[in-house]
C-alpha cells in the first residue's frame, strides 16, 4: 500500500540488525554466559540465530545483514553464518556490553558510514522465534516507507494472553498515511497478572516485541536529542574501531564510559513520530524454559520432549505435562505431573512447570 506519497519499497533498501549480545539465563543449564540461547537449536534444525538471519535472506530490498554481539562470541557468530552458508555479512563485536541503545547507535553509525543517511535499519532481537514469516516481512515492508518520513516504527505483537513477562505497546489512533500503523500512547513496563488481563482485554495494548525500524540519520538525531553523552562516547568508540575483515570492535574505554540504556528508555519513550504496527505472526521471545513449551507440540498427555535429534530413548510413562530437555543421555519420567526436567553442560534442572522463572536464579 503506498499512501499520500510515501515511498514506494522498491526504491528503499533495509540493512536487518541483529541484536545478539543476550545471555538468556532463563534458559540455563542450556544456555550459558559461553553459549546463549541464540547459538541453540530448540524446536528447529536451525539456531535461533540463524532463522532471525533467514527471516531476511533472499529478499531483494535486504542488504547484507549487520550482527552485533560480544566480542566473545564473534567466532560463535561466524560459525552460524557458515553453517548456512551466508558469506556476505558483517559484525560489530562490543568489548563490553552496553544494552540496547549504544548497540543500536554503533549500528547506526555503521549503516551512514556504509550506505548513507537514509538507509532503514530494522533492528531486531536474534533469539526470537516467529513463525509466521510472511506476516513480519509484510510489516517490514508497509513500515519501511514511513521511515524515509521521520518516523520511527515498532511492531507489537497483539496479545493472545495476559503475560507479565513483557512490556506493553499502548495504541493510540492510526496513522493518516497508512491506516494500518498506528500512533504511540505510551510505553509500559512488565505489569502484574492484574494489570495484564485489563490490558489485554482493552485490546488498546500490545506487546513490545523489540523490533524497531528508522533510519540511521534518523535514529542517531533522536539519540543526539535525548541522550547526548552516549551519542559522544559512541562515536568515539566508533571512530577508534578496530577491524579484522568484516569484524568491527569499538574503542573499549569509550564503550565502558558510555551510560548502559535500553533504546526504548533512551528515545522511544520520549520521542514524539512513533508509531506501531500490529502484526499477529507466532511470536515468542521464548524468554524461559515455560515459553519453549508454549510454541512446541505436545503429546496426548501434554507432554513435552525438546532436544538434539541424536538423543534417543527419552519417554514418559504415566506422566502428564512435564517437559524434558537432555543433551547428551535419556530421560524417563514415570508417575510424575507438571515438571521440567533439563539435562545440558553437566547439570540437571527440575523445577515446577509454571515457576520457569526460577532457572535464572539456579544460574546465578
Amino acid at each position: 500500500m503506498n499512501d499520500n506519497n510515501t515511498p514506494l519499497l522498491e526504491n528503499i533498501t533495509i540493512l536487518p540488525v541483529i541484536l545478539s549480545g543476550g545471555s538468556g539465563s532463563r534458559l540455563w543449564p542450556l544456555s550459558t554466559q559461553d553459549k546463549p540461547k541464540q547459538f541453540h537449536r530448540l524446536d528447529s534444525e536451525h539456531s535461533l540465530l540463524q532463522q532471525t538471519l533467514n527471516r531476511c535472506r533472499n529478499e531483494s530490498n535486504f542488504a547484507a545483514p549487520l550482527i552485533i554481539g560480544n566480542v566473545q562470541h564473534v567466532d560463535l557468530i561466524r560459525g552460524e553464518c557458515a553453517a548456512m552458508n551466508l558469506q556476505e555479512y558483517d559484525i560489530i563485536a562490543e568489548p563490553i556490553a552496553r544494552n540496547t541503545a549504544p548497540a543500536i547507535g554503533l549500528a547506526a553509525q555503521y549503516a551512514q558510514d556504509k550506505y548513507g543517511d537514509n538507509i532503514v535499519m530494522l533492528v531486531m532481537p536474534s533469539d526470537h522465534a516467529i513463525k509466521d514469516v510472511n506476516a513480519f516481512q509484510n510489516a517490514v515492508r508497509l513500515s519501511a516507507g514511513l521511515c524515509l518520513k521521520k518516523a520511527l516504527i515498532t511492531i507489537g505483537i497483539t496479545p493472545d494472553r495476559p503475560e507479565t513477562g513483557y512490556g506493553y505497546i499502548k495504541i493510540g489512533d492510526n496513522r493518516d498515511d497508512v491506516r494500518q500503523v498506528h500512533h504511540v500512547d505510551q510505553f509500559v513496563e512488565k505489569p502484574d497478572a492484574e494489570t495484564a488481563q485489563k490490558m489485554v482485554d482493552s485490546q488498546k495494548y500490545l506487546w513490545n516485541a523489540g523490533i524497531f525500524m528508522f533510519t540511521a540519520k534518523n535514529i542517531l538525531a533522536c539519540l543526539q536529542s535525548y541522550q547526548a553523552e552516549l551519542t559522544h562516547y559512541i562515536s568515539i568508540a566508533w571512530q577508534a574501531k578496530a577491524a579484522d575483515k568484516n569484524c568491527f570492535t569499538p574503542e573499549l574505554q569509550a564503550m565502558h564510559d558510555c551510560p548502559s540504556i535500553s533504546i526504548d528508555h533512551a528515545v522511544m519513550e520520549l520521542a514524539y513520530n512513533i508509531g506501531v504496527i500490529p502484526v499477529q505472526m507466532g511470536w515468542s521471545d521464548i524468554g524461559n524454559w515455560d515459553a519453549i513449551a508454549d510454541i512446541s507440540s505436545p503429546d496426548d498427555d501434554k507432554n513435552i520432549i525438546i532436544g538434539p535429534q541424536q538423543v534417543s530413548g527419552n519417554k514418559f510413562i504415566d506422566s502428564h505435562n512435564v517437559l524434558i530437555h537432555a543433551d547428551k543421555c535419556s530421560i524417563t519420567a514415570i508417575g510424575i505431573e507438571n515438571l521440567t526436567i533439563i539435562e545440558s553442560n553437566g547439570h540437571i534442572l527440575i523445577m515446577p512447570r509454571g515457576q520457569a522463572q526460577l532457572a535464572r536464579k539456579a544460574s546465578e
